[in-house]
């Protein structure tokens, strides 16, 4: 019964994200493209909730999350029956494959086969191990522990969100992640309670897939997504409750949408603001992406005048921050990292050696992702051959540069984070956040370059709730 209220706890979330974003969307996305973003949209709405919940002091409770769940999600089929939008009208399409050659096919299956045996295998590790990391439990999952038997958000004035506990700054969508599986099960079971890791990866992999599959055919996006999911890293956090790939997946939908925006799809303005602020949720990191995403957006704008009130639509989803930041700032929680026995010095100087070590571990990447030596490659032979000012793939590029410029500037000057550079496992966790935005803007220069996507880089695209498998 355990494992059928699990799965029960992963459905439920994904009801109401793809709910969301059918409204959103409409029909201008292809089914499978609906589906992958259907989890991660509807966990950061859940624990959004979740957290009121707690901010008032309702006790957790099935019924209580679920209750504002089920209104807003009757809400969202009122609005697709009153704009006549069929979200399960599938229809799919294997023509393209049957005329595919025969060597082709068999290729597709076996691509298709691998990546699905690899997924299955992520999930069978998770099923098999229980929190472990040391990381995972100090910072996540005995908040998690705490909230679920509190019911609550701990909010006793002695211990203020277990603040006793670990980065008590880091954002709680993690832990009430845990917490909604706990109280589904009805038990804070150390296995089943990271159940949703995995389910991270799965809806990345099938998005990036449903991406590529706009421009290229069934075996090389079969190739592109099993490049994606080659990162060693990445496949050992899809098993453990960490933040930082839940981070990078977040980062990447947004990047995504932000990328569809500016190629004329005003419906994503909405849609990038949502993954954005879940990313805030998520992560404090996130504030250095959203920051640069948004100067990038008036940039956008400045040259595009006519388009100037979509930012306020990229906006809106953020107020529903706002009593999280208000609860941080009463409760004096903060953002930044937490001193719980590492002796943070919290002092800054010049460390020259560091730009070499960056550099060192940089190409060290190269075991934990893969594809980064294939990257710098590709980004080379792009700046080379165009002009990326003539590109809209500059508006792409200088978030995720915003993004990894204040790393750097920390690895540089910072007394404590040029130890944790040294140290090496804080540089791989920091590039691992970043890992999935690099990755599609590196299939965007190769499908530029390749002439899959115009200069203007308009893709083709699917429509209705076609599906071309």
């Amino acid at each position: 019964m355990i494992i059928v209220n699990s799965i029960v706890a992963l459905i439920c979330p994904t009801i109401l994200g793809y709910l969301t974003v059918t409204v959103l969307l409409k029909n201008r996305a292809a089914f499978l493209e609906r589906v992958s973003l259907a989890f991660p949209l509807g966990t950061g709405l859940l624990t959004v909730v979740m957290f009121y919940i707690g901010l008032i002091k309702i006790p957790f409770s099935a019924f209580a999350i679920l209750l504002p769940i089920i209104i807003v999600s009757a809400f969202m089929v009122y609005l697709l029956k009153k704009k006549d939008i069929k979200p399960l009208n599938l229809q799919v399409n294997f023509s393209v494959f049957r005329e595919m050659p025969l060597y082709k096919q068999v290729l597709t299956v076996i691509l298709f086969g691998w990546i699905i045996l690899k997924l299955i295998s992520i999930f069978c590790v998770t099923l098999t191990l229980p929190v472990w990391s040391p990381d995972s439990w100090l910072n996540w999952s005995t908040r998690a522990f705490i909230f679920y038997h509190d019911k609550g958000l701990s909010l006793h004035p002695e211990n203020v969100f277990a603040k006793s506990i670990g980065q008590y700054t880091y954002p709680p969508h993690n832990s009430l992640l845990q917490v909604w599986f706990a109280i589904c099960m009805g038990t804070f079971d150390r296995v089943l309670v990271k159940l949703w890791v995995p389910m991270y990866l799965v809806s990345s992999a099938v998005f990036l897939y449903a991406t590529v599959r706009r421009n290229l055919d069934q075996a090389w996006s079969g190739i592109v997504v099993i490049l994606f999911l080659s990162s060693p890293l990445m496949m050992l956090h899809a098993t453990e409750p960490y933040s930082d790939m839940i981070l990078g997946i977040y980062i990447m939908f947004a990047l995504v949408s932000f990328w569809r925006l500016i190629n004329s799809k005003k419906e994503y303005a909405f849609m990038c603001g949502l993954f954005s602020s879940q990313a805030l949720f998520v992560k404090n990191d996130a504030i250095f992406f959203v920051s640069g995403l948004i100067v990038t957006f008036l940039l956008w704008t400045l040259k595009e005048k006519s388009t100037r009130v979509l930012i306020l639509y990229y906006l809106i989803p953020f107020v529903l921050l706002i009593p999280y930041i208000g609860f941080k700032l009463y409760y004096n929680i903060g953002f930044e990292q937490v001193d719980w026995g590492v002796h943070l010095k919290r002092t800054f100087s010049f460390h020259s050696e560091s730009f070499a070590e960056i550099l060192r571990r940089y190409w060290q990447t190269i075991d934990n992702f893969n594809f980064l030596l294939l990257s710098t490659l590709g980004l080379s032979f792009f700046l080379y051959i165009f002009k990326i000012r003539k590109t809209l793939l500059l508006y792409v590029i200088l978030p995720v540069i915003f993004y990894i410029l204040p790393f750097i500037v920390l690895y540089v000057f910072s007394d404590d984070h040029v130890i944790f550079l040294f140290n090496g496992s804080t540089f791989f966790r920091n590039f691992l956040t970043y890992y999935p935005a690099l990755f599609f803007i590196t299939y965007l220069m190769f499908a530029i370059i390749f002439k899959k996507i115009n200069n203007s880089a308009q893709p083709r695209e699917l429509k209705g709730n076609s599906c071309q498998v």
